[in-house]
């Protein structure tokens, strides 16, 4: 996006880091009240209003809008470099929960039967970019939904293959009852605001297959399309990625989620005590809550002065994480780090990780000098909380 401006609008180095620094500052603005905002929806799920209609509906929107907005920052980290093969630990049926009814709502509209179908299954958790992989599966049915007449079928079939320990094939693949493609128009169907113009009321913008393409080499993975005037359009995409301890066993009960989340993975257990600074405090009530909910204590600090008080006046080793906003008033959460890491106490090393709802390009150097141990994306789900803490030991 970024690029195609510079190159077409002549946009000097100046105006396209005040282009970038301005994306940034929008994408973070929105990030931290959305977090709010679909923390309390998950949360009073959790509670006990699984059937409320409204709240669904609620989740749903919020959900939808919480993937625009990774949209919005995944491609602008492209166009900076960002590795988008960072990954955290999610089942496929995770992955395809919320852009199911998204996608649902655009196949109704023109009476288009939509499937996801799961074959076989070797670990219950993999290790996956979700933002990158919603953000491909997104791309692609919406564009088999635009290009299928009414009353057609969109299937996505997702599926793993077993290549060695911990480490399983993923095949996604689109396929639909399409108008297909032209033989001459596949060659070009990557580049970007490119489209078939045979379907004259099909909308888009030309970049959905262009992007598709590059996340799917930034992961390392292969794409094809096997398409047909008349007869629709295929396209299989293939990832190795991590799978973990947890193998599916068809035969077995299914395990209750409290149960999971209390053992842990990978031979790690949840830390029992953390520190956690966060200024919003609908936000503090969110993340202390999602950690109740692991059984984990927290200590709460609202600003970076905070911060370096609770932790210089607290026992040694207290704490076995510190989870720190970046953002923090008076004292800065980097401005803390720094000085938690420079203190002459035995702890001084303690593991931390950062929340942010801005892109990590603007932080990296801090980050890599103040070495920091994890971090947290805005908005984040209680899995996300839950993978990063199962990296840290009692």
């Amino acid at each position: 996006m970024f690029r195609f401006l510079k190159e077409n609008i002549n946009l000097s180095c100046e105006d396209e880091k005040i282009l970038q620094d301005y994306a940034a500052y929008l994408t973070h603005e929105i990030k931290t009240p959305l977090n709010s905002i679909c923390g309390n929806l998950d949360i009073i799920k959790r509670e006990g209003c699984l059937d409320n209609e409204y709240l669904n509906n609620a989740i749903l929107a919020a959900d939808y809008l919480a993937h625009l907005v990774d949209s919005v920052m995944l491609i602008f980290g492209i166009e900076n470099d960002t590795d988008v093969t960072k990954a955290h630990a999610v089942t496929p049926e995770e992955v395809f929960k919320s852009i199911n009814g998204i996608l649902e709502v655009a196949a109704a509209e023109k009476n288009i039967k939509l499937q996801f179908l799961f074959g076989e299954k070797v670990y219950q958790y993999l290790y996956l970019n979700r933002a990158a992989i919603q953000q491909i599966i997104i791309n692609l049915i919406s564009n088999s939904i635009k290009y299928t007449d009414e009353g057609g079928t969109v299937l996505c079939r997702i599926a793993q293959k077993y290549l060695e320990e911990k480490r399983v094939k993923l095949f996604l693949e689109v396929e639909d009852t399409g108008i297909g493609m032209e033989e001459e128009f596949v060659s070009c169907v990557w580049d970007e605001f490119t489209r078939e113009g045979r379907k004259e009321d099909a909308k888009g913008n030309g970049l959905g297959m262009s992007i598709t393409k590059r996340l799917v080499e930034l992961m390392n993975g292969s794409i094809k399309i096997n398409t047909r005037p008349g007869h629709g359009t295929k396209v299989t995409i293939e990832l190795d990625v991590d799978g973990d301890d947890i193998r599916y066993d068809l035969d077995a009960p299914p395990e209750k989620e409290e149960k999971q989340i209390s053992e842990g993975i990978r031979g790690y257990t949840l830390p029992k005590r953390v520190l956690v600074a966060e200024d919003e405090r609908a936000n503090m009530d969110i993340i202390c809550k999602y950690l109740e909910i692991l059984g984990i204590e927290a200590d709460k600090a609202y600003d970076g002065d905070e911060v370096m008080e609770i932790f210089n006046k607290s026992e040694e080793n207290r704490y076995d994480v510190i989870l720190m906003d970046i953002n923090l008033p008076e004292k800065s959460g980097m401005e803390a780090v720094r000085e938690i890491r420079k203190s002459d106490r035995e702890d001084n090393g303690i593991p931390i990780v950062i929340i942010t709802a801005d892109t990590l390009d603007r932080h990296r150097p801090d980050i890599l000098s103040a070495k920091i141990n994890g971090y947290i994306i805005k908005p984040y789900s209680l899995e996300d909380v839950r993978t990063v803490l199962l990296k840290y030991r009692e």
